[in-house]
């Protein structure tokens, strides 16, 4: 017998509100000002899969996203690193920054994290962007738990898993499909739609919560 379940890191408690916005400040962000703010994650998908031939494909498609962002909304984007090692091929920092280094005339506009967070502290200031673009997985229920619209890059069926889940399967891409038109179309279709999105998983996640 088998009974599906939602992945417990939705029941994870994040840090305070205020924490999330004290490290926004520490960065020079003013969490209350009118700027949008694009939370990412990116990883290095081919040193985990040799088989995976598209990574520069993927990479170039969230650069067109980032620039997107920052061109039509006039906000700034942050890329967080989900996972710091212990290998480079499993750290977070090297294709976002690949990432940044392409988008050096907003590179004004654009926030490589560069030093560890613990969990609670990433969910809280995932909890603080309007929109968020995630590939590692636990980004992605971190920012929906917290009520935060995603567009989901899917490299397991676990991604389209969840997203079915939470009823949000609409916004997620295969990264074995994702390009630079794609990308930006659904995260263009997504900023247009966040409020209800938002309104959507404001309900949908607590319930998720309490399966879990």
């Amino acid at each position: 017998n088998v009974r599906l379940v939602p992945d417990m890191a939705f029941t994870l408690a994040g840090a305070d509100r205020k924490d999330g916005d004290d490290w926004l400040l520490a960065q020079g962000i003013d969490p209350l000002e009118d700027r949008p703010r694009l939370g990412m994650t990116i990883f290095y998908w081919k040193g985990l899969n040799q088989r995976f031939t598209r990574q520069d494909t993927y990479e170039q498609a969230c650069v067109a996203a980032a620039r997107w962002f920052v061109e039509q909304t006039g906000g700034r984007v942050i890329l967080f690193p989900q996972v710091w090692g212990p290998s480079p091929s499993q750290d977070d920092r090297y294709p976002a920054r690949r990432v940044a280094d392409a988008l050096e005339e907003i590179r004004d506009s654009i926030l490589v994290v560069e030093q560890p967070m613990g969990i609670e502290m990433l969910k809280a200031v995932y909890g603080r962007m309007d929109v968020f673009i995630g590939t590692r997985l636990h980004s992605n229920i971190f920012a929906l738990s917290e009520g935060v619209p995603v567009v989901a890059i899917g490299y397991q069926h676990k991604t389209l898993g969840v997203a079915e889940m939470v009823g949000v399967n609409q916004w997620v891409v295969d990264i074995e499909k994702v390009n630079e038109e794609n990308l930006v179309k659904r995260l263009s279709a997504l900023w247009a739609e966040r409020l209800q999105c938002r309104q959507h998983i404001q309900h949908s996640v607590p319930l998720l919560i309490k399966q879990a």
